[in-house]
């Protein structure tokens, strides 16, 4: 009967079971070791966004729109100058993407400093 059902034994049930622990651990080991990193380090590669900065970019973004604005009523410029409209649109866009972009660096590095390690990384000066 032992040697009817061998998967049954307690060798083969305690090699199974570690076989499949070694598993589960190495897919926790390979997501840490790529969490872990990104999460600790993305504090250190972006330095934190001031409101003040992003306020200077939303001043700048004002500015493009009135200049828009300005343009799009000078009907003379706009047949004359068309990528003129076309380049302030993007610089529009481009200015957008960066407060954007800011805002999400500020919220990263934000959450990032507020964790158990960032708390320990900024006691210690880091």
């Amino acid at each position: 009967q032992h040697e009817l059902l061998p998967f049954l034994s307690v060798e083969c049930l305690i090699s199974s079971l570690c076989g499949f622990g070694i598993c589960i651990s190495s897919l926790l080991n390979g997501f840490g070791s790529v969490s872990f990193p990104y999460n600790c380090l993305i504090g250190a590669m972006h330095s934190p966004v001031s409101n003040e900065e992003i306020n200077e970019v939303y001043v700048s973004l004002r500015r493009v729109e009135q200049k828009i604005y300005e343009e799009t009523n000078n009907q003379s410029i706009q047949q004359h100058n068309p990528s003129k409209m076309e380049s302030l649109a993007s610089l529009q866009q481009d200015l957008l993407d960066e407060i954007d972009e800011m805002m999400t660096i500020q919220k990263s590095v934000h959450s990032t400093r507020n964790t158990v390690i960032g708390k320990f990384q900024k006691y210690l000066g880091l």
